[in-house]
């Protein structure tokens, strides 16, 4: 009878070691990935923003790309039992026993962006078929535009990259072309004109809509023939005929280092020449615009944060309820994706290893 009930008991253990064993791949599904998700969109968003504050204080940016995530459960189980007659003073161990080992073993791999591919995901411009493309979606014109846009038809945002001067044609050439936008009056797409793409901005006159002076004045800020319905797009940073959108845009470095200038820095920073001074917003806010970014600084780690990083001591955080920097820092790490090489894997790849081994 004891023997039996012994059998019973390791039939009952084994039974339910290999019930773990045979559930823990599915149960830990759900969890892992929805943690690894979190986890590496939170680190997206900390390595965007220390970027900008690094640039702030004129350091290089230094992008690390996880390319996997591999987790490795192992749940084993091990159970000792001897019958009688049982020799006590040979035995190591108890006669009966029951142990069990539980691993989790992650595994990351990061592989920092350099050369050929930090080229083409960082210093490369947006194409300008990539941007007018997202504004034909409804994305704002507003926003994409200052943010992307180094210059159209010659008018600038700026003299240079990184530069707090401001020229107020092109804050009004955004200004007008965003209530065009919102009227409807703003489309773009791309036609097959023998071998060649030909991408065409159209903005249709139409003297009844309450628009026409906008479209005149749009026509004269960039120097176009008037009355024209199309305008064909190209990469330029000035017009070679009458019938041009010539658009120089920005690449990611040089939207990171345009809105680094918007971060808010210690005065005595300023003072002993670290970093310079925020650009004068006058101009912008003159149109009705309000910086695209706007990051605080603090000497204490802030609790209500939507992201914050520590630089030389010092926090910056954009926080939770400023809609508008946590819409551009999420807008800057869709802009990095869509750059980033065409080479090896386009996103990390969590897996699962549930082996009991």
């Amino acid at each position: 009878m004891r023997r039996a009930w012994f059998g019973i008991v390791l039939l009952m253990v084994f039974a339910l070691v290999w019930g773990c064993k045979s559930s823990i791949g599915a149960k830990t599904v759900v969890r892992d990935q929805f943690d690894y998700a979190e986890a590496l969109r939170d680190a997206a968003k900390e390595q965007m923003l220390l970027n900008m504050v690094g640039l702030r204080y004129a350091e290089a940016p230094q992008f690390l790309k996880v390319t996997s995530v591999i987790n490795q459960y192992s749940l084993e189980g091990d159970v000792r039992l001897l019958s009688p007659p049982y020799d006590a003073s040979a035995a190591v161990g108890s006669p009966v026993g029951i142990s069990g080992r539980y691993a989790d073993r992650p595994t990351l791999t990061y592989i920092p962006l350099s050369g050929a591919q930090f080229t083409k995901s960082v210093l490369t411009p947006i194409p300008p078929k990539s941007i007018m493309s997202m504004i034909q979606a409804g994305w704002r014109a507003d926003i994409l535009l200052r943010l992307t846009v180094r210059s159209i038809n010659g008018v600038a945002s700026t003299s240079k990259v990184g530069a707090t001067d401001a020229d107020p044609r092109f804050y009004e050439l955004v200004s007008l072309i965003d209530e065009v936008q919102n009227a409807g009056g703003l489309s773009f797409r791309v036609e097959q004109r023998g071998e060649d793409e030909v991408a065409l901005v159209t903005i249709p006159h139409d003297p009844n809509d309450g628009l026409e002076g906008n479209r005149q004045r749009i026509d004269e800020i960039l120097g176009v023939a008037p009355n024209l319905d199309e305008y064909r797009l190209v990469f330029a940073q000035r017009a070679s005929n009458p019938d041009e959108f010539a658009m120089l845009t920005h690449s990611i470095l040089e939207m990171l280092v345009d809105l680094a200038l918007f971060i808010d820095v210690p005065p005595e920073h300023v003072a002993s020449g670290r970093t310079k001074a925020s650009p004068d917003t006058s101009v912008m806010r003159s149109f009705g615009f309000e910086p695209l970014i706007r990051v605080l600084h603090s000497e204490d780690k802030p609790d209500d944060a939507f992201v914050r990083v520590r630089y030389e001591g010092t926090w910056y955080y954009i926080p939770h309820d400023d809609l508008r920097s946590k819409r551009t820092l999420s807008f800057m790490q869709l802009m990095f994706s869509l750059a980033e090489s065409g080479g090896g894997q386009q996103a990390p790849v969590v897996t699962v290893g549930a082996g009991g081994g």
